[in-house]
């Protein structure tokens, strides 16, 4: 019994470190907004929370206005606080000048966010 207990007590204290989704979520968004050359053209869908490895990481998509003006289509990005980079927009050439996002594979998107 002691043990379920201590489990449990260490379970809740475990999940009451983490930030809330909404918390987690708008500073996903406004990480990728920084990498856009168009921030206030954004349009973001399917935003979620994962949890790996003990971080939470926003997935979801951002579509924004390219260069020429036009919306370039949702483009999927992740936010995880841990790296330096912070917003990795997969895909993203049109619509960022970041060098990362540029060279980023999709691959690493679904491997993170499924």
């Amino acid at each position: 019994m002691i043990k379920a207990a201590t489990a449990l007590m260490t379970l809740l204290f475990a999940t009451a470190a983490l930030a809330d989704d909404a918390t987690v979520i708008a500073k996903g968004q406004a990480a990728a907004l920084s990498k856009l050359n168009d921030p206030d053209s954004a349009k973001f869908t399917d935003l979620r929370v994962v949890t790996a490895d003990g971080r939470q990481i926003v997935c979801g998509r951002v579509n924004a206005k390219n260069r020429m003006g036009g919306y370039d289509g949702a483009k999927p990005f992740l936010f995880d606080p841990a790296i330096k980079q912070g917003a990795i927009i997969y895909g993203g050439r049109a619509v960022t000048d970041d060098p990362i996002s540029s060279l980023a594979q999709i691959k690493g998107f679904q491997d993170v966010c499924g």
